[in-house]
């Protein structure tokens, strides 16, 4: 045996030579990985539909058949894109490893008869069409990275969270915030923490940017399909890598009802006759716009999210905002050797006036903007200094007094959550300034129902937000 750590472990063989795949197999064996064998393109097809593999050796012919290896290429390709192909033929034709390469495969090799020599050359061609494939395949763009500022405890959120594969990730946040850079960010680096350098595939797919019938299409597939083999839905791409639905809130509530189910259930439907599929095989990443609330089916987020991370506004940045606005500032001038233009702790301190008394409506997009406004500005003057005078509100930003009235508005929704009887003591209680334990068993009251108004009365979800036990909410519920 050659190797007992080779990185690569899961092997899908497809050749009709029995003897062939029994050589194949042995030398994947020697490296110490595991393989399946299908005798078809169409046998293939199947076990690709259910399983996860790290590398596939495709035959090139195929005795009575009009078929080739190369067939299951574009199919491959638009669907498994991560999957590293090698084709494998002992004819010698010369220019077969080039036709090959053209057509789509990663690497070309020889069948060799010696099992030692095999082994030797799979591993070499396993590792190189690795390579390859990562170098092909459109990846998250690591540039993107570079425009995140992520406060300390979300970052400690992803790292949690990315040690948990079966765990589904919620990324809210108001417009703006950085919810789907940040998705594609977690993305990229789970795979890349869990799985190295071994291929899986990250299936992006924006809700917002389809209409109902194509996001039901696209998550849930049709029936009329059933005969073409290779054309899975969202879940069925995902699987082994991850599946980032970015602004589910944008979803129909029909979809979004469909959606819960199959969370409830943790199984999604495989609309290609496979029976059902399981999601734990699946790492979720969705995000949801907190501006389109009212959208959210209730108990539709309580279904999918295991962990639920809060991204930052501008306005509850606090003392973490200088950074922000530094951290943007550093990015702009590292990105082209063109942008030599500097700022002072004025400009800082004038954009900090800005956030004191103007809502930022696109959060961190309104604080670019401004920020690549006044850069604009330095350069169209040929100044390498940016100045205090260069920062001004932009268009969209609103006036100090729509602030009021949204503090007004604010004041009427804390005013509402205090309505009814246990409001009322509350407030009797405050006024009077006595009774300290009563009012706070009042208080409970009022967070435990306004806790499960939230949570649609989930109870797991109710004590987790409050900190509380679940027999306190029944001991609750018996008081009542």
């Amino acid at each position: 045996m050659i190797s007992k750590v080779f990185p690569i472990s899961r092997w899908l063989v497809v050749d009709d030579t029995s003897e062939d795949a029994e050589d194949i197999v042995l030398a994947i064996e020697g490296l110490g990985g595991k393989a399946d064998t299908a005798d078809s393109i169409k046998a293939a097809e199947k076990l690709l539909r259910k399983n996860i593999y790290d590398v596939c050796v495709v035959d090139c012919f195929y005795k009575g058949t009009t078929k080739w290896g190369i067939d299951l290429l574009p199919d491959l390709r638009s669907t498994l894109p991560g999957l590293p192909v090698i084709m494998i033929s002992n004819s010698d034709d010369l220019d077969l490893p080039a036709r090959v390469i053209r057509a789509g495969a990663d690497m070309f090799c020889p069948k060799l008869k010696d099992s030692f020599s095999l082994t030797k050359i799979l591993r070499s061609a396993a590792l190189q069409a690795t390579i390859i494939r990562k170098l092909k395949i459109m990846e998250f763009d690591t540039r993107f990275s570079k425009e995140l500022f992520l406060l300390k405890q979300t970052t400690d959120a992803f790292e949690h969270s990315m040690r948990r594969k079966e765990e589904r990730l919620l990324i809210c946040g108001a417009s703006g915030t950085g919810k789907t850079l940040s998705s594609q960010f977690f993305a990229h680096q789970f795979l890349k923490q869990n799985y190295g350098s071994i291929s899986r595939n990250i299936v992006y797919h924006d809700c917002a940017a389809k209409n109902d019938e194509a996001n039901s299409l696209l998550l849930f597939g049709d029936a009329s399909t059933t005969g073409n083999t290779l054309q899975l839905t969202l879940f069925e791409r995902a699987v082994g890598g991850v599946l980032v639905l970015d602004n589910i809130h944008a979803l129909s509530h029909e979809n979004q009802n469909k959606l819960k189910s199959v969370f409830d259930s943790e199984y999604v439907t495989s609309v290609l006759g496979e029976g059902k599929l399981s999601i734990g095989l699946i790492k979720f990443v969705a995000t949801y716009c907190t501006d389109y609330q009212k959208k959210i089916v209730p108990g539709f987020l309580e279904a999918y999210a295991h962990r639920e991370i809060d991204l930052p506004t501008i306005s509850t940045l606090n003392n973490e905002l200088p950074k922000a606005i530094q951290f943007i500032f550093d990015q702009i001038s590292q990105s082209s050797d063109d942008l030599k233009v500097s700022s002072s702790s004025e400009v800082i301190d004038k954009i900090l006036d800005l956030a004191a008394n103007h809502a930022f409506p696109a959060n961190f997009r309104t604080l670019h903007q401004i920020i690549e406004n006044a850069l604009s500005r330095a350069l169209a003057d040929h100044r390498s200094q940016i100045y205090p005078s260069d920062v001004e509100i932009i268009g969209s930003m609103r006036t100090p007094q729509a602030l009021t009235q949204g503090a007004q508005s604010l004041n009427k929704n804390y005013g509402d959550v205090l309505e009814g009887r246990f409001g009322e003591a509350l407030l009797k209680f405050i006024s009077s300034g006595e009774n300290f334990d009563e009012a706070k068993d009042i208080l409970r009251k009022i967070m435990i129902n306004v806790a499960s108004k939230k949570y649609s009365g989930n109870k797991s979800k109710i004590a987790s937000a409050l900190g509380i036990s679940r027999q306190s909410l029944y001991d609750h519920e018996e008081s009542e």
